[in-house]
């Protein structure tokens, strides 16, 4: 059904909602604890090609002592990855308007990251707020989980930050103001190892 509850006949249309739906799975915060993602039935991950570079670049400034086998890196990329794919800040999602209320609900309107403060209409900073004794999601994770000194954290941070956003890499784009994750490589599973990609 479309928003106004009629029935979809036409296959572009339904092929949009159904998207839609599945960008809301996995791309908002909401019902993490009974997703599908959540129960193991899916796992996400995101373009192969884009990923091996994001290792590639996110090993060689790992902090020291940090493990830098190919399950530690790929494990901490789609840490960072699933904060951003949470929030819903993306910059575009195939045709789907990423302010359409019937698709994402309470999670509507613009959200987007940068990396510190400044921008008020930038909801997710990057960086926790300087000079001030408080951690956010990735810096906690740092250095209450990981142990790492804060001052260590944040550099490493802001340089997974430069490569995000790098050029080179472009995982993340500008959708003004901040950066989102470009979600046209939409989840689609992969049916023999139930993976959906972004």
């Amino acid at each position: 059904m479309d928003t106004n509850g009629d029935i979809v006949s036409d296959a572009q249309d339904a092929t949009e909602i159904i998207l839609g739906r599945l960008g809301a799975e996995f791309c908002t915060p909401g019902g993490r604890r009974n997703s599908v993602e959540a129960l193991g039935v899916v796992s996400v991950t995101y373009e192969e090609s884009k990923l091996r570079i994001l290792k590639q670049q996110v090993r060689t400034i790992l902090p020291g002592g940090f493990p830098d086998d190919e399950a530690s890196v790929h494990a901490l990329v789609h840490i960072f990855l699933e904060h951003i794919r949470r929030e819903r800040a993306l910059s575009r999602f195939h045709k789907v308007g990423l302010k359409d209320s019937f698709v994402w609900g309470d999670y509507n309107q613009h959200r987007s990251f940068d990396i510190e403060t400044g921008d008020k209409a930038v909801a997710y900073k990057w960086l926790p707020t300087a000079n001030q004794n408080r951690h956010n999601r990735r810096s906690w994770y740092l250095v209450e989980q990981l142990g790492l000194d804060k001052t260590v954290a944040l550099d490493f941070l802001r340089k997974v930050w430069e490569i995000l956003v790098g050029a080179k890499l472009a995982l993340l784009e500008r959708c003004n103001p901040g950066y989102g994750l470009n979600g046209t490589r939409s989840p689609h599973p992969n049916r023999n190892e139930g993976r959906c990609w972004v």
